[in-house]
């Protein structure tokens, strides 16, 4: 995937952030648009080359969960920025991006929790009760990842 090459011919942030990247649905998804497994099929890859080789998926009441005992986001700001822009993954090679913006861009709610810390990126009217039902599961891992469709 190449987004946005730099001078250097290397991916740098595809500027527009999350509105940049839903002009882009078709691109990530094909005709039928947004897809919750491919989403998800999407954030296991990142986590594999990682060497994050367990991440638990479940869905919950709605919601699809990632969880896993290893962080597979970036430390920098708790691994936030990435649910904002379409950012470099060099590890997926040179025009590799992380994808956890696409949670961001075309799911109705998101939530993350890094080592217990929740933080909600995306919040509908049910959200917090979701959250509050369920906080022990976000609670759980170093990392989840949690999005309703």
């Amino acid at each position: 995937m190449n987004t946005k090459p730099s001078q250097s011919g290397i991916l740098r942030a595809l500027p527009g952030g999350v509105a940049a990247v839903r002009r882009l649905e078709k691109w990530f998804f094909g005709e039928d648009g947004f897809s919750a497994r491919r989403t998800i099929d999407y954030l296991l890859e990142e986590a594999a080359l990682r060497d994050v080789s367990h991440v638990e998926v479940t869905e919950l009441d709605g919601w699809w969960v990632l969880s896993a005992e290893r962080d597979w986001l970036p430390r920098e700001n708790d691994g936030l920025d990435v649910f904002h822009a379409l950012l470099p993954f060099p590890e997926g090679g040179p025009n590799a991006a992380r994808r956890e913006v696409l949670v961001t861009a075309f799911a109705k709610a998101v939530a993350t929790a890094r080592n217990g810390n929740i933080t909600v990126i995306v919040e509908d009217a049910e959200t917090r009760m979701w959250i509050d039902a369920h906080e022990a599961k976000l609670r759980g891992a170093a990392r989840v990842i949690a999005f309703a469709t």
